[in-house]
């Protein structure tokens, strides 16, 4: 199955995410999108860079189990004994020391893009209050001065 290129939505679009402003009723409408625009693109970063953690964590459980496997059926001891050596040999121990580093950059990039989502959804809701109050209320004011 052809799967589709996203490397493209795993570039970053600034050096760094901008902080979400305290204030936002003070912010032009041009700079609010901005801003939602780049909190969506920072998402979208960090949703790819998840998804591609999840794939190495599975792919080096995988890794771990085989080179379990192949040290347990090449060993003469029980069972028990020759898990254990599996499970302290360096091929192993590296195996899981690597899938502690993809776990933690699964973890950091889910913060990160949790945190983006909800920043967008923060200046989505200033814009949609703008655009759906202000018009009232400008009417309101023009018909009871």
């Amino acid at each position: 199955m052809l799967q589709p290129d996203v490397r493209h939505w795993a570039e970053p679009p600034t050096d760094e995410p901008s902080s979400l402003p305290h204030e936002l009723t003070g912010i032009s409408d041009k700079t609010l999108m901005s801003l939602l625009s780049e909190y969506a693109s920072w998402e979208s970063r960090a949703a790819v860079l998840q998804s591609e953690a999840e794939v190495k964590i599975a792919r080096t459980e995988r890794r771990m189990e085989v080179t379990k496997a192949v040290q347990m059926a090449a060993s003469m001891k029980k069972v028990t004994e020759a898990r254990a050596d599996a499970l302290i040999s360096v091929e192993y121990t590296d195996a899981a020391n690597q899938l502690l580093v993809f776990e933690e950059e699964k973890k950091l990039n889910g913060i990160m893009r949790d945190a983006m989502e909800r920043y967008g959804k923060v200046v989505s809701r200033e814009l949609t209050r703008r655009t759906t109050f202000e018009p009232l209320q400008r009417r309101n004011d023009r018909m009871n001065p």
